[in-house]
This record gives C-alpha cells, structure tokens and sequence, in this order.
C-alpha cells in the first residue's frame, strides 16, 4: 500500500528538496524524458569530496576524492518523468548521503536512500527493516522523505486513495533502521470532527526491539482530535469495560479524545461541562452506532 503525508508536511518537503534538485543536461535535441543528470560536486564531509553523475536511467556513478568510481543502480523505469537527486545526511553520523527520488504515479514518489560507509568510503543502500514480527510503516517503500536533525527521524511520507500517511524512522546505536512511529485510522464508527472529514488518528511510538512505548490520539494532520455525540445517550464508564457508571452524554455533546484502547473498542474522552468541569470516562466504540453493532450480530 503506498499512502502518504500530510499537507504541511508536504510543503516541507518542497521546501527541504529545492536546493538538493540535480541540474538536467538542457540539449534541445535530445529527449526531454530521458535528461540525465549532469555530474555535480559535494562534500561529503569536511576534506571528502564527491562527485555524481547520471549515465542512464538506472545507473549513478560516485567519485570519491581520486578514489575508483562506484556504479550505484537505481530502480527507476518511468521515461515519462523526471527523478531527481536529494543530499542530506539522512543517518545523522555527519556524512552527507545520496538519495534517488522517483516520480510513482500522480502524487506518490519512492526515495531510494545510499547511506555513506565511513570504513569503506562507499555509498551501500538502505534497505528498511524486514517483516520480522516487528512493526511495519504503512509505506511499501521510503516514499518523500522529510529529515528531522532535531528529532534525527527520517519521515516517509506516501498516499492510498484520499489518506496521506506519515511514517517516521529512526536509527538505533547499531546503525540499523527501525521504524519508531506509525499512523493508524480509527475504526469507522468513530466519526469525528475534522472540518475536512478525514480520520482521526491512533499514533504508535516504537523503540529499537519494537515494543511500543507510547500511543496518543491526534487529528488529521494535527491538533486535538474531537467528537459529536452522534445518539441520544451515550453511558460513560469508569474503566474500558461493559459496566457503565451512572453519568452519560448526550447528543451532540462534544468531547475530546485522550486515549483508546489496545484493541481500538474503548475510548478515553474528556468533556468540558460548563457547571461540573471537566468530565472523564471511557466510551465504548461498538455504542456509537448501535445499528451497525446489531446488524454484524
């Protein structure tokens, strides 16, 4: 599934590749989908230089400082269109990297990443982290990557249908990547109040070993993720179980969401009452439409 990013996070990424965007040979007889990109200088780091050049499509030639020239290949086959080179350093080690970045589809892009080897002075691939029973993002593939230095997060941003998802890397003290934060959509029942009707979202934070060390709720594109009460009473609980206390919503009564469950059927809200303050409970997510409820019974 290729998803992916928000709108301002989309605007980052504009911004952030504009300068990095490799100059095109400008022959006015040759193929203007087939322009290669002229060879460029760049610094690897303070006294390495490199330089790197388009031969074909699928093929990049780096040169570092006077040693022998490394043939990188890149999975690019769409003449149509016109990939372009980012340089940044995308491991945070304070090497300057390459990445390929390839036009898929309208709006989609893949990135392929080549990480610099301090030891063997060579550019190697990154290869995101295997379907080892640990969590995956929601991107096939590394997808306009945005760079974090701040955070030293790597984000991969892609879109499936109307839903632009964001998911965010890091790399543990080995080298390796790990995928340390992913979006989930709420189940359907759930509406909530985006003003462009879109999800809301659970958000997953990972460590190094995959455990998930943190969840919170948040709206589409950020901000407080909110609820309409969408039936006339709505039992509010203590805890996220079947037994309700005595205290309720009603109808388009607005709340907060602060918490959900492991399993996504109970949600922690928060709903601010004039007279009383603030109101905390669980709702069940199966009572939020109860027609559906009994229609999958």
């Amino acid at each position: 599934m290729m998803a992916s990013k928000p709108r301002v996070a989309l605007l980052a990424l504009i911004l952030a590749c504009a300068s990095f965007t490799a100059l095109a040979d400008d022959d006015g007889d040759a193929d203007p989908t087939a322009k290669l990109i002229k060879s460029m200088g760049f610094n690897v780091a303070p006294g390495i230089k490199a330089s790197v050049k388009q031969t074909d499509l699928n093929t990049l030639i780096v040169s570092i400082d006077k040693g022998a020239p490394q043939t990188l290949s890149v999975p690019f086959d769409d003449v149509g269109s016109q990939p372009r080179l980012q340089i940044e350093d995308f491991n945070f080690d304070g090497h300057k990297d390459l990445a390929w970045v390839m036009p898929v589809g309208m709006v989609n892009e893949t990135t392929q990443i080549f990480l610099y080897d301090a030891a063997s002075k060579q550019f190697k691939p990154l290869q995101l982290p295997s379907d080892d029973g640990k969590p995956q993002g929601n991107c096939d593939a590394m997808s306009a990557v945005t760079v974090d230095a701040r955070q030293k997060t790597l984000s991969s941003a892609c879109r499936s249908g109307p839903i632009w998802f964001t998911d965010a890397y890091r790399f543990a003290l080995s080298g390796q990547i790990y995928l340390y934060q992913r979006q989930e959509t709420l189940p359907m029942q759930i509406v909530t109040e985006d003003p462009d009707g879109a999800p809301a979202w659970e958000i997953s934070s990972f460590d190094a070993d995959g455990k998930r060390i943190e969840k919170h709720l948040t709206a589409y594109g950020g901000g407080k993720a909110t609820l309409k009460v969408p039936i006339d009473r709505l039992a509010l609980h203590d805890t996220p179980d079947t037994t309700p206390s005595k205290r309720y919503l009603i109808k388009n009564d607005r709340v907060e969401l602060s918490g959900i469950s492991d399993d996504q059927q109970w949600l922690k809200v928060l709903y601010r009452n004039a007279k009383k303050g603030v109101i905390e409970g669980w709702i069940s997510a199966a009572e939020l439409n109860p027609e559906d409820a009994s229609s999958e019974q």
